[in-house]
């Protein structure tokens, strides 16, 4: 069979998940060439006899040879690489061996130390009782150590090496079924999962809201080892109706072996906050009662606060716009800041001097959410690269606003995330908005946050002018 049939097999497999070309680097390995007469009666099947070496020709180049090596040098040059990638190594195999044994053996050690380090979180958080935390945090240290010691002896050090003796090894077997013991009675002590939840409603004086979060872990407030202090998750929301009153609920989680255990874990948790002349304090942490083991306790703070209230909080309130409803969670900072916001209707607005004519970065999110709800098809996840991202190429723009692209590539420039939005831009897109081709017999929900911010912005400014006043 001619040479350049089977190399036409090898491309027309090359199709099928790329199986020719491993196949023919394959062969390109570990085959020989026919350039010799003892290579050409091979591989017609002769014997390798003085009659026929005199007789034999040299294989002679010809054009159709040179223009299938033209056709297959990507194959020449990969096999090219590998074989000269394969010397490399072979020829430097000893260097390369004390390399990754030394690699090996600061990793192996690096491990053992955070395992080691781990493992004395892991008895601090009492998760069992307290000895047969400690019997299991010795019995991932010996088999650490063992480890180490067993790979230093045997496979580090240079000859003769020295064996480690059995009954070491044998003796591993003891931590190894703590360790499993250990495994299965934690699964076990938490195959059920239940929750309960305890709301209280407060009454607000003067439309004005004080928060205060008290971290505990900053200030150096947590009691011994025997109660592991943990966070809470805080979550805001605001509600449509027009009262005075906040609601603040407790979401309490835990495990436990069967559905009474786990009640019974979530009574072990300890959490308290506090209510007095509009100043609601927020504990960051929750601790284990005594004579309690952690079984996956949680605690999420959910505080529902209405329309038209002024929120002083000592951290800021960062927008999860992927939720629905809107939610607000703590955001990072340091220091004694004050923020100051407003509720009005699902959303928080920053209320400070500083926001009267520009949005803040939680209505930026917002108006981003809502542009590309109204003109992209896909998940809110994608909305930051739908802004950034040209039209033309984005396969998530709708393309039942094709002809509106202008519009809204316009509308999507004062969207982008590294430049701020000014209140006189939102007129701008409003308008741009109101000549978009599509209509609808009700505003779509872009519209009505663009009117919503608006009407905002300018509470904000009569606000102002009245404290100046």
């Amino acid at each position: 069979m001619p040479a350049f049939v089977l190399r036409l097999v090898f491309l027309g497999l090359s199709l099928f998940f790329g199986l020719g070309l491993a196949l023919y680097i394959i062969f390109w390995i570990s085959l020989d060439k026919n350039a010799s007469r003892h290579t050409a009666l091979a591989a017609k099947g002769k014997a390798r006899t003085a009659n026929e070496l005199a007789n034999a020709q040299v294989p002679k180049e010809s054009a159709a040879l040179t223009l299938q090596r033209i056709l297959f040098l990507p194959f020449s040059i990969i096999g090219t690489l590998i074989s000269v990638i394969g010397k490399h190594f072979q020829t430097r195999k000893k260097q390369y061996a004390w390399l990754f044994k030394n690699v090996l053996a600061v990793c192996l050690f690096v491990v053992g130390l955070i395992i080691f380090a781990g493992m004395l979180e892991f008895n601090s958080n009492r998760t069992f009782h307290p000895f047969f935390g400690w019997l299991l945090g010795f019995s991932v240290t010996y088999l650490i150590v063992l480890g180490l010691v067993v790979y230093i002896k045997e496979f580090y050090a240079q000859k003769p090496r020295i064996k480690v003796d059995k009954s070491l090894k044998l003796a591993s077997l003891i931590p190894v079924f703590v360790i499993a013991y250990a495994t299965y009675s934690l699964n076990s002590a938490q195959r059920e999962y239940v929750s309960e939840a305890v709301s209280q409603q407060y009454e607000i004086d003067h439309a004005n809201l004080e928060l205060t979060f008290i971290d505990n872990h900053t200030h150096g407030d947590r009691d011994s080892d025997k109660r592991p202090n943990e966070r809470i998750e805080f979550r805001l929301l605001t509600s449509a109706n027009n009262s005075s009153t906040i609601d603040v609920t407790l979401d309490f989680y835990a495990r436990g072996k069967n559905l009474e255990k786990a009640r019974e874990n979530i009574e072990g948790i300890d959490y308290q906050y506090s209510f007095d002349n509009d100043k609601l304090l927020i504990n960051l942490d929750w601790s284990l009662n005594d004579d309690f083991y952690m079984r996956s306790q949680k605690v999420v703070v959910t505080l529902t606060v209405p329309n038209n209230i002024v929120v002083k909080a000592n951290k800021p309130l960062v927008i999860d716009a992927y939720e629905k409803p809107v939610e607000y969670a703590l955001g990072y900072t340091q220091g004694t800041t004050q923020f100051e916001y407003y509720t009005q209707q699902s959303y928080l607005h920053e209320w400070s001097d500083d926001f009267p004519n520009k949005l803040s970065e939680n209505e930026l999110t917002v108006l981003q959410m809502k542009f590309c709800d109204e003109f992209f098809i896909g998940e809110r996840w994608g909305c930051t690269r739908n802004i950034t991202s040209e039209l033309a190429y984005n396969y998530r723009f709708d393309k039942a606003f094709k002809q509106d692209e202008e519009k809204v590539k316009a509308m999507k420039e004062y969207l982008k995330p590294n430049r701020s939005l000014f209140v006189s831009n939102l007129d701008d897109i409003q308008s741009l908005l109101s000549d978009v081709s599509v209509k609808y017999q009700v505003k779509s929900d872009l519209a009505v946050y663009i009117e919503h911010l608006q009407k905002v912005k300018a509470q904000h400014v009569e606000s102002i002018v009245m404290s100046e006043e």
